[in-house]
């Protein structure tokens, strides 16, 4: 049996244990902006640090299908508080 599985509308874990899905969307990379909004401000990391410690196990990414062409440089970020998404294009 698969670690992890569905049946119905539930999700179960290792020894049939039940998942609870807890989600948060974060949107921007759908938008010409090609990545998640708030980058501009804050550092990434932090940003995820926040949605775990709030109680979120899980994020929706709703994208632009532009993401997936080659080249596309996502833009709105600071590279002073994001230094490790320099040079990255927006599927990366």
């Amino acid at each position: 049996m698969p670690s992890w599985y569905t049946s119905g509308n539930e999700v179960f874990g290792p020894g049939g244990n039940p998942i609870r899905l807890y989600g948060v969307s974060w949107f921007g990379t759908e938008t010409n902006n090609y990545v998640v909004h708030g980058l501009w401000v804050r550092n990434m990391e932090s940003m995820l640090d926040q949605i775990i410690s709030v109680g979120f196990n899980c994020i929706r990414l709703p994208y632009c299908n532009d993401i997936f062409n080659d080249g596309v440089m996502p833009n709105s970020i600071n590279f002073q508080v994001n230094p490790d998404l320099e040079g990255k294009t927006a599927l990366e």
